[in-house]
């Protein structure tokens, strides 16, 4: 029976300084590492009266919150078989939907029929992740293999980082360096990750003076912990953090040498930066899209076409006509 759940001390998530990793784990058993707030309550989740121990199948109609318990070989069965589990027709078991035929054979794209298997298995770790995606996709066959919460709410920071930096998609903000950070659509005193480390990392920032400010609609924990707390209206983020880049343009507090770099090997050189922007590459009136010569990106240099991955540093108040097009560049839109 577990009695209490501490953090790993020598993990520098849970505790800092961590413990060096030769300490002895007879020592490290008398030292504290920190949980967040949900692995914390595991105890009271583990042994809750009230905690699913068996399969519930629905027995009224969709939504009607009406359930009954069933064995765990009816769940197997069902699952498995299908038939009419809900006296509301034929529903198809995993032996059907395991099938190459395709789909749709008037919609090629959509694959065999096995893929209509999606497997949604919460947060999933590796180890655990590797193992469902043999049987999911290598046995069963099915594409959709995993829709976890990677899938649904880290998607957004792993592509955004993979267009900045080329080869990156998971890194963490330098708090410990940083004079003034703002958060958007995170309460990091309430939900990040690493949670605790990063709110840790916050509480040394603003002791040392940081300025922490929060755009966020709600006013959170974090919010009451901030220097000042923007309240925008709900979906209304985008808007304000153009209306703070508008700003910084009209009163000069924009680095345009950084901005003209239009690749990284040009940032790089220029300034010594990880990143790069896409402020100079051109952008098409008839199409919306990013002006290409085939695959190639385009800029301007000394008012000159020229690719994108050549140049060291090109125009950015581009406004003009090219084969009948009119192109901007993405920093004069």
């Amino acid at each position: 029976m577990a009695v209490k759940i501490d953090g790993n001390p020598y993990h520098p998530n849970t505790r800092e300084p961590h413990l060096p990793y030769d300490t002895d784990p007879g020592d490290a058993t008398r030292v504290n590492g920190t949980v967040c707030g949900k692995g914390g309550a595991t105890i009271q989740t583990m042994y809750n009266p009230h905690r699913l121990q068996h399969p519930l199948k629905r027995v009224g109609s969709r939504g009607s919150g009406k359930w009954k318990t069933i064995t765990w070989d009816q769940a197997y069965d069902e699952i498995i078989n299908g038939g009419d589990l809900f006296g509301e027709g034929q529903v198809d078991g995993l032996k059907a939907i395991r099938n190459f035929d395709p789909i749709d054979p008037n919609a090629p794209e959509l694959g065999p029929k096995a893929n209509q298997l999606v497997f949604m298995p919460g947060r999933i770790e590796h180890g655990r992740k590797e193992f469902t995606d043999r049987w999911m996709n290598d046995s069963f066959g099915t594409i959709n293999k995993r829709m976890d919460h990677t899938s649904i709410c880290e998607v957004s920071h792993h592509v955004g980082l993979s267009l900045c930096i080329p080869g990156k998609t998971h890194i963490k903000p330098d708090i410990m360096n940083a004079e003034y950070i703002i958060f958007f659509g995170t309460t990091p005193y309430e939900a990040n990750f690493p949670m605790q480390a990063l709110a840790r990392k916050l509480n040394f920032f603003r002791e040392r003076g940081g300025t922490l400010v929060m755009v966020d609609p709600r006013f959170s924990n974090s919010a009451a912990k901030a220097a000042r707390w923007i309240p925008i209206l709900p979906g209304t983020d985008a808007a304000f953090a153009l209306g703070m880049m508008r700003w910084l343009m009209e009163h000069d507090r924009v680095d345009l040498k950084y901005l003209a770099c239009p690749n990284p090997k040009a940032a790089q050189e220029a300034a010594g930066h990880l990143t790069w922007s896409d402020a100079a590459l051109l952008v098409r009136e008839d199409n919306r899209k990013l002006h290409r010569d085939g695959e190639q990106l385009l800029v301007m240099v000394d008012g000159t076409l020229s690719p994108a991955e050549q140049a060291k540093q090109a125009d950015l108040l581009v406004d003009t006509v090219i084969d009948g097009v009119r192109v901007q560049s993405v920093y004069k839109l």
